[in-house]
């Protein structure tokens, strides 16, 4: 009996892993007009990638081409110059930043024939959206990318702290331990253990223990541990 009940565990286990799962897999399609001149030609969808790389693949209609990402809200507009060559059957896996948007360019965009020419890509690791949407600007982006919150410092080395986040926290019903990399940190001193500092960070929490975090912009202290905070 007992046999019975672990085999059926199982199978509620990966059908419920199977019906959460996400599409994250999507076809982009490109139109290049009739009598195009031009090198490149751009999606009308925004692509934003849900992981800190994506993975392009040739679709219909397209041979040996350079592929590229063109920036729309995105913090470093410049990390992405440089194009990637794409062949039919051999995927390419580009590093982006995790939650900016981006149009896809491919060099495919010169058409000297009378008609219209549709070919497309797919694309893992993404979410989608239309180009018309109401799109923020990229400063607007770039500022509520930033999260601060304040913890105790618990451990201090030279390169890094492990830290508590403080009670009321968003970090803290993540994590009560978290690894802090002193990057960007003031340079009027060091934490040690005991201070309150103050960090401010891209939003994202690596799931390990102890924690992890995104991309550190700051990192000050609040409150050094032998202050007197009485009134």
């Amino acid at each position: 009996m007992k046999k019975y009940i672990t085999i059926l565990l199982s199978l509620i286990c990966i059908l419920s892993l199977t019906a959460c799962g996400k599409n994250d897999t999507y076809e982009i399609s490109f139109t290049v007009p009739a009598g195009s001149t031009d090198a490149f030609v751009y999606s009308d969808e925004e692509i934003s990638p849900i992981g800190n790389q994506i993975t392009i693949s040739s679709g219909a209609g397209l041979s040996d081409t350079l592929v590229e990402l063109e920036p729309i809200e995105a913090k470093e507009e410049n990390a992405y110059d440089e194009p990637t060559y794409l062949t039919p059957g051999m995927p390419v896996k580009i590093d982006a930043e995790k939650g900016a948007w981006f149009k896809i360019g491919i060099d495919a965009g010169r058409n000297d024939s009378d008609a219209d020419r549709v070919v497309t890509v797919k694309v893992k690791g993404v979410e989608v959206r239309t180009g018309d949407t109401d799109n923020s600007s990229a400063q607007d982006f770039a500022d509520t990318a930033k999260v601060t919150f304040e913890a105790t410092v618990l451990e201090a080395e030279d390169n890094y702290c492990l830290v508590e986040p403080v009670e009321g926290s968003m970090e803290l019903s993540s994590a009560d331990r978290v690894v802090v990399q002193m990057q960007n940190l003031d340079p009027s001193s060091q934490p040690e253990v005991g201070d309150i500092i103050e960090i401010t960070y891209s939003g994202d929490i690596m799931e390990t223990y102890p924690a992890q975090l995104g991309e550190i912009y700051s990192i000050k202290i609040t409150q050094k541990a032998d202050s007197d905070v009485s009134d």
